[in-house]
């Protein structure tokens, strides 16, 4: 085994139990299956689907990206047999993907986009540049954001490759989109607390058949 393969087989359990774990916690109680024998079969199909997929693969972040959209495809593939309620099914993949980001989304501000509890004042300035900028870093050549507006009250950034909306269409499974669509909402919502003196939105999607991610962050006038 290569030093590669180990390092990819190191990320691929990492991942699996960061998302398996809460995701037993929800859905084991409403399967008949012993848990253990559900696991193997989801990490088996997302094996399946990774190979399947590996010619997305064009960098190191999109490796990332591939684990985990296998994974959570393939989870909802073995689940889909054993749970009727799709619905139910979807929230909670939704809940095992985000409630840790839920707990710590200062911090992922301040991953993402440089943004320090300390300087809230800071946050148009940041996320205005850094929804791009980090972007470009943080997910890769699969993505790709552009710039359509930056002045001093509005920044307006699109994405126009996604790497999870190519991934799911592809694998056919349109409704497993707006589960990461949803993952943006929680930075979104805490930008647009009074504190940061911004309000962030979306006026476009890809999941819902539109050409671009169209991020909006516009400044507002800070509480008195």
């Amino acid at each position: 085994m290569t030093e590669d393969s180990n390092q990819l087989d190191v990320q691929v359990k990492a991942i699996a139990a960061t998302f398996l774990t809460p995701l037993r916690e929800r859905v084991a109680h409403l399967i008949e299956r012993p848990w253990l024998d559900v696991q193997q079969e989801i990490e088996a199909l997302a094996q399946s689907l990774r190979d399947e997929n590996a010619n997305r693969v064009v960098d190191e972040p999109s490796k990332n990206h591939l684990v985990h959209s296998s994974l959570l495809l393939s989870a909802y593939r073995v689940l889909s047999s054993l749970i009727d309620d799709k619905a139910l099914l979807l929230e909670d993949l939704y809940g095992a993907l985000y409630d840790e980001l839920k707990q710590g989304v200062e911090a992922y501000l301040v991953e993402r986009f440089d943004i320090s509890p300390s300087a809230p004042e800071e946050a148009f300035a940041k996320a205005s540049v850094n929804l791009k900028k980090i972007g470009d870093k943080k997910f890769g050549r699969a993505f790709v954001y552009e710039r359509e507006v930056l002045d001093r009250t509005q920044g307006v950034t699109v994405i126009r490759k996604c790497f999870f909306n190519d991934f799911f269409r592809a694998n056919g499974t349109l409704e497993l989109l707006p589960l990461l669509c949803r993952g943006d909402e929680l930075w979104m919502n805490e930008l647009n607390k009074p504190k940061y003196g911004v309000k962030a939105f979306r006026t476009a999607l890809l999941s819902k058949g539109d050409d671009v991610c169209r991020f909006h962050i516009t400044k507002v006038n800070p509480p008195q």
